[in-house]
């Protein structure tokens, strides 16, 4: 289901410059049962100060990139050997939602039963969309513009999906 979940701007004023929108699939590819889109909108500004505080917490922890499936399963740069269980994983992850939940707006995300997808949608809808990764990045859209039409903000928005994934050109 799409939905953007709410961070508090106390005026719509403060929305200020341009404002980008960044997302991610998952389970988009061949054996999973759901496909996921999903990513946040923040201004300019927002996403520099993410970018600063998000790499410090990465170099804190001697960490290059956070695959979040990597991270649960104590695999690649998480395991063990590595210095890394549940207790550091938890307060790791408290850390980066922090950061993200002052570094951002909102969350938008739209996800979809792959079985049930291809069941019901008629052959012209699959067509439009191109798959289920377009389907979840049209209703994304579709929850950011709502997200907007919320809070009277009608400015430019900077878009950036996810390039390396199946179904990245629908």
């Amino acid at each position: 289901m799409l939905g953007p979940s709410q961070t508090p701007v106390s005026n719509s004023n403060e929305l200020m410059g341009m404002l980008t929108a960044y997302f991610d699939d998952s389970g988009t590819d061949v054996g999973n049962r759901a496909a996921v889109v999903a990513g946040y909108i923040a201004s300019d500004f927002q996403w520099k100060r993410f970018v600063a505080r998000w790499s410090k917490a990465l170099s804190d922890k001697r960490v290059r990139i956070v695959h979040r499936t990597d991270l649960e399963s104590f695999k690649g740069e998480f395991t063990e050997d590595n210095g890394w269980n549940p207790s550091r994983r938890t307060h790791f992850v408290i850390k980066l939602h922090a950061i993200i939940k002052t570094c951002t707006y909102s969350a938008i995300s739209a996800a979809v039963i792959k079985a049930d997808f291809e069941a019901v949608m008629p052959r012209s809808a699959k067509d439009l969309y191109g798959g289920v990764y377009g389907w979840c990045a049209f209703n994304c859209v579709l929850a950011v513009r709502g997200w907007c039409i919320e809070r009277n903000h009608n400015g430019p928005i900077s878009w950036m999906f996810e390039a390396g994934t199946k179904g990245s050109r629908e």
